[in-house]
């Protein structure tokens, strides 16, 4: 349910950036939100190729990875039937 309430907030924000843009005469304001809309999404990309160039991680191994720091057993981060019985 909450995440719901994260999508209609990420929508409303989005739909008043883009009122902002067209509306807005100073040229700085413009940048900025450009900035801040594209930041995360150059940030998600960056990492994933700074990961699959020099460590050679997909972004599977990432989640693996991540999962397994928190996991008590290593196959607790693998699909059902993963392994053989």
């Amino acid at each position: 349910m909450s995440l719901i309430f994260v999508f209609v907030g990420w929508l409303f924000m989005f739909f008043y950036g883009i009122s902002l843009l067209r509306d807005s005469k100073n040229l700085k304001l413009k940048a900025a939100l450009m900035s801040l809309f594209f930041a995360p999404i150059a940030f998600v990309i960056m990492f994933s190729l700074y990961s699959w160039i020099f460590f050679d991680l997909s972004p599977i191994d990432m989640q693996r990875i991540g999962c397994g720091l928190n996991a008590t057993h290593y196959s607790e981060c693998y699909p059902e039937g993963y392994f053989p019985s």
